[in-house]
């Protein structure tokens, strides 16, 4: 009888200890989540303030070309 009490004694530790580390396991899902989501909105400032002016200088050298372009004389056909 005493033995089955002790069994029945470590299963509910068991389940008492699986519990608390399920409940451990979701928490730090959570903060890990919340941390990604941070870092993600950081990294898009980051990029944005770091490419807005390479964005800027690319489209202001398209639009150089596509003048030099209408400029240039356009080879006559015989």
């Amino acid at each position: 009888m005493a033995d089955n009490d002790e069994k029945d004694m470590t299963t509910k530790m068991m389940f008492e200890q699986i519990r608390e580390d399920i409940k451990k396991l979701g928490e730090g899902y959570d903060d890990l989540k919340r941390q990604l989501s941070k870092d993600v909105k950081d990294m898009g400032r980051h990029w944005d303030h770091k490419w807005s002016p390479h964005d800027l200088a690319i489209r202001n050298q398209e639009k150089r070309i596509r003048i030099l372009e209408r400029r240039r004389p356009r080879p006559s056909s015989r």
